[in-house]
């Protein structure tokens, strides 16, 4: 097992993520009763300068794990931040995974 900087890397994106989960959560409760929601969007693996530094090799061994067979893209992000924008009202609380792994989307 390599516990090189890659594993720190990613030990601290998974704290942030469920960092970033814990506090829209707790956002959610807060102010639901005030009709107040919270949405909050949980990109995977996308086209950044980090993910493009990772060396080829092992991004392809990423990407052959998502079944779409491809990293996302900075607009799908956007057009998932653009859609719970225009869902006033519509949407509680909704969490958007921008990415298809084994967990889903």
């Amino acid at each position: 097992m390599d516990l090189g900087l890659g594993d720190r890397v990613a030990i601290v994106a998974a704290a942030s993520r469920g960092l970033g989960k814990a506090c829209a959560m707790a956002l959610a409760r807060e102010v639901a009763r005030k009709g107040v929601t919270v949405n909050s969007v949980s990109p995977g693996y996308c086209r950044t300068a980090m993910v493009m530094s990772i060396p080829d090799n092992i991004r392809e061994q990423i990407i052959s794990q998502i079944p779409v067979g491809r990293i996302g893209e900075p607009d799908d992000i956007a057009r998932a931040i653009l859609f719970m924008c225009e869902q006033t009202g519509n949407a509680n609380a909704a969490r958007v995974h921008i990415y298809a792994t084994s967990e889903g989307f």
